[in-house]
């Protein structure tokens, strides 16, 4: 489905720029197409078999809402229609948000590096606030209609509500100056670092080259800040949450970076100057070799997800064995996981890190509870009958366990059986 999002979003969003020639045009959505699926980030969401038809499918609708928002001035009819849009997307993931604010702002800028229309300041705070209302009003319809579904759907149904994102609130938690630190850290350590395989300074550098094209604009202060709203998209839920995490930012990362590209490709082009084409087409050549070099990135992390998947899978029908051989335990049906593995599997090319290459047995962000159920979630996948406690269970045998002297898997006396509950001991 990925062809089909990019062909959607060149399509209805990026083909307007009729000063362009089709050799032009070509080169910048180009650019746009071979960025926007190989930045390696994105891996560590797709790798959910079930999220990766989720965020795809999320990146085509989103496109078609933007698309409609900005067809609708003066027209309420089609804004309620890109908020109930943006409001499916909401329900998939909430960050799809602010790939809405990108894809607005993205056509807006476009429109306004080809056009030039404002010339007075008075013309450029009009267009500001029209542009701020009416996309004020669009997520603002767009969450009336995400809460009222979320809450007839929990009414209807009898389903908890969950406090996931707000539990992830540092702002409320933690000084002001240690929120910011981090917000600064996250995105320092994201775009101007090396320190794992989908870091990279050339993200940064693309950032600071695309800023850089606004002063080249006749509107300076204005495309600059219309530039600044992209750069930071992908930083929104992390700069609303405090600097937590990254929330979400392998989502919003990719088509960031491949806007930011084609934008840069646009700039080139729209210079007074002899060699502009051949500029334009050197920097396409780079964002060439910097998307096969991410290709070769994302072999590499999808190797990883197969060596890992067979390694858990094995070590599921492991346990699954052990557990048979065991005549007191083997009739038992609910399983707990206490503690985490640690896989160090040495195959070639292997990355590891976070989601990608690393065993559900070891996964640290899920939690306890998290990682437990998850293990028990895969059993169940390749047809073993295995079912996982309630919260409160869960929690009253950890704790016997949590800090024992037990023997850890695979070791003898690793798999044992507490209040009709089967509970293997994996490393600590």
């Amino acid at each position: 489905m990925f062809p089909l999002a990019i062909i959607v979003w060149i399509g209805i969003l990026f083909l307007e720029d009729k000063n362009l020639s089709k050799k032009k045009e070509l080169l910048k959505n180009f650019a746009f197409a071979i960025t926007f699926p190989t930045i390696p980030i994105m891996a560590e969401q797709v790798s959910f078999s079930l999220q990766n038809w989720e965020v795809i499918s999320g990146f085509v609708v989103i496109a078609i809402s933007a698309r409609i928002f900005l067809d609708s001035e003066n027209n309420p009819i089609l804004l309620i229609i890109s908020s109930c849009l943006l409001a499916w997307c909401l329900g998939l993931y909430q960050v799809f948000l602010s790939i809405f604010i990108l894809c607005v702002f993205t056509v807006w800028l476009l429109d306004e590096n080809l056009n030039n229309n404002h010339k007075f300041m008075k013309e450029i705070l009009d267009d500001c606030l029209n542009k701020i209302i009416r996309i004020i009003m669009c997520i603002i319809v767009a969450l009336a209609i995400y809460y009222f579904v979320n809450f007839a759907v929990q009414l209807l149904f009898d389903i908890e509500k969950s406090s996931y994102l707000w539990n992830s609130v540092n702002w409320f938690k933690e000084p002001t100056i240690y929120c910011l630190k981090n917000i600064v850290y996250y995105i320092k350590t994201l775009v101007w670092s090396n320190n794992n395989y989908y870091c990279s300074y050339l993200y940064g550098i693309i950032m600071i080259v695309f800023l850089i094209g606004s002063f080249t604009k006749k509107n300076k202060i204005y495309n600059f800040l219309m530039r600044i709203i992209i750069v930071l998209s992908p930083f929104y839920f992390s700069i609303l949450f405090g600097g937590t995490i990254l929330m979400r930012v392998q989502i919003t990362l990719a088509p960031a970076i491949a806007v930011e590209s084609m934008v840069i490709i646009q700039d080139i082009l729209s210079l007074k100057i002899k060699c502009k084409y051949v500029l334009s087409k050197f920097v396409f050549l780079l964002l060439l070799v910097f998307s096969i070099r991410n290709t070769q990135i994302l072999n590499q992390a999808w190797h990883s997800e197969y060596v890992t998947f067979e390694y858990d899978i094995q070590t599921c029908y492991d346990i699954d064995k052990r557990i048979q051989e065991l005549p007191d335990i083997r009739q038992l049906k609910q399983i707990i996981f206490v503690g985490r593995s640690d896989f160090k599997a040495k195959a070639p090319y292997r990355i590891s890190y976070e989601n990608i290459g690393s065993s559900i047995f070891q996964l640290d962000w899920a939690g306890d509870e998290g990682r437990s159920k998850r293990i028990t979630a895969l059993m169940q996948s390749i047809g073993l009958d295995y079912i996982h406690v309630s919260s409160d269970k869960f929690g009253e045998i950890f704790k016997k366990y949590k800090e024992g002297s037990n023997p850890f898997y695979p070791q003898e006396g690793s798999i044992l059986v507490d209040e009709n509950v089967i509970v293997v001991i994996l490393e600590g």
